[in-house]
């Protein structure tokens, strides 16, 4: 009996260690993330209060074995420098305050380690409001952030006027001021850079025209006359925007060439929703300066037909622009020719 039971208690001791063993082997084999380098960061700056510090939220899509991931932050976007405490392990979202010095633009990015031990960084941005404060002409007109009072009334009141001169970055702004010594000396002003009115979207029609010059418009998707080794760098996928006017000269423009040649127009960059800063190099620089207002477009000197990159008679693309637009357009030459159209 002794021996039997001795016996089974090696038998099921053995299936626990089957059963445990099949265990492991099923949570080994559940699918982990990927590597991050095919990932994409979605960063947010926002100034808590200005020559203080911004709160950073940065999240990376879609998940991947992340190690570390935190902040890099300098004068140069060249050169950045890691700031903040690096956070360990994937989450929906990671957050940090940074400390910012009172005055200068900074800039900012995120970057990730994954288990493979691929670096990632994201493109940088501005860590703080791009707009700037000015002194007055009568005071020399400085831009800078701070100022010093030394005329007072009678109450030991005083007063100081500076400009602030917004960029270009449609959005909401916060400016706070404060006086040194004055715990209770604080003013807050809201500052709204509003977007161009009245712009409308071109619509995706790809039986009268091709819309390219966006991240997935190259060879192999919807623009065959992009290699896709010199795929567009814009990140911008909403970039056909324009007023109302542009949009009607886009139209007809498409319909002339593509009723005289059968090859489907080819238009670029237009202006982004809310117009303003287009910066095509994705570094937050006015490059692009012309397409701002809803009223420039690119079209492309080749066009599509039947799938195939077709080059237009140049001298008819013109025409029909002028005549769409009562305008010359201007002739842009480089990896991808095109004619600048615009309208008054």
């Amino acid at each position: 009996m002794l021996r039997f039971y001795g016996g089974s208690v090696m038998i099921k001791t053995r299936w626990l260690l089957l059963i445990l063993l099949i265990g492991l082997s099923a949570l080994w084999s559940l699918p982990a993330h990927a590597a991050c380098t095919q990932s994409v960061f979605a960063v947010m700056v926002r100034t808590m209060v200005i020559g203080a510090k911004v709160l950073v939220v940065w999240s990376i899509s879609p998940p991947c074995d992340v190690i570390e991931t935190g902040l890099l932050m300098g004068v140069d976007p060249a050169t950045l420098a890691p700031v903040g405490q690096p956070i360990y392990g994937y989450r929906a979202a990671y957050q940090q305050e940074i400390p910012v010095a009172e005055s200068g633009q900074y800039w900012l990015a995120a970057y990730v380690r994954d288990e493979a031990g691929g670096t990632v960084q994201s493109q940088p941005r501005p860590a703080k409001a791009m707009g700037t404060l000015e002194k007055p002409f009568s005071d020399g007109g400085q831009a800078q952030a701070s100022c010093s009072l030394e005329n007072f009334d009678a109450e030991g009141m005083g007063s100081y006027t500076m400009a602030y001169h917004s960029s270009e970055v449609g959005g909401a702004e916060k400016i706070v001021a404060s006086a040194a010594g004055f715990s209770n000396a604080e003013a807050k002003v809201r500052v709204e850079v509003l977007e161009v009115p009245g712009l409308v979207e071109l619509p995706e029609e790809p039986a009268k025209y091709v819309r390219v010059g966006t991240p997935n418009s190259h060879a192999g998707t919807n623009d065959p006359c992009t290699p896709q080794a010199q795929a567009p760098t814009s990140r911008h996928f909403k970039s056909f925007y324009g007023l109302p006017k542009l949009k009607e000269a886009v139209e007809q423009i498409a319909a002339t060439m593509l009723q005289q040649t059968g090859i489907l127009l080819r238009v670029n960059d237009m202006s982004l929703p809310p117009g303003g800063l287009f910066d095509i190099d994705n570094n937050w620089r006015t490059n692009h300066k012309t397409h701002r207002v809803g009223r420039h477009v690119d079209i492309g000197f080749s066009g599509v037909r039947n799938g195939v990159c077709t080059a237009y008679n140049l001298r008819d693309l013109r025409a029909a622009i002028r005549d769409a637009t009562k305008r010359d357009p201007e002739l842009e030459l480089g990896a991808q020719p095109h004619f600048h159209a615009f309208i008054p």
